[in-house]
């Protein structure tokens, strides 16, 4: 808006509008499930393709199962966390990613451990 008083002064008034995008919540993405079979104890899990429009700034990994203090979960801040020292079983671990506004999103993969084959592929079979 500009106006002008009719002498030598002019006035101008500036309004700035400023539009912003809604900002959405990020969608945590903790990859597919695993299966592992001992002696393989160890598995680096995924989270990687989780998303957000702006940008996720926390990955926070954990294991839902209980009574398993000798399974070892490293890097747990991180999209790509490694987990160790598991025995047979199914394990749950669970992804909260949060983006810059504080929002939230969860996820949750399985990894399946086989126990170790009886046979192996060079001693299977019978002896009569």
């Amino acid at each position: 808006m500009s106006c002008y008083d009719g002498f030598a002064f002019r006035c101008v008034s500036y309004m700035y509008v400023f539009l912003s995008a809604r900002d959405e919540p990020p969608v945590a993405n903790a990859g597919e499930d695993v299966l592992l079979q001992l002696p393989n104890d160890t598995v680096t899990l995924d989270g990687s393709q989780s998303k957000d429009d702006v940008r996720i700034v926390k990955y926070a990994w954990r294991l839902a199962s209980v009574g398993v203090p000798h399974v070892k979960l490293e890097d747990a801040d991180t999209p790509t966390p490694t987990l160790t020292n598991m025995s047979a079983g199914e394990y749950v671990l669970f992804l909260e990613v949060t983006d810059g506004q504080g929002q939230t999103d969860e996820d949750s993969v399985n990894v399946f451990v086989l126990g170790s084959s009886i046979f192996s592929t060079q001693t299977a079979g019978c002896m009569i």
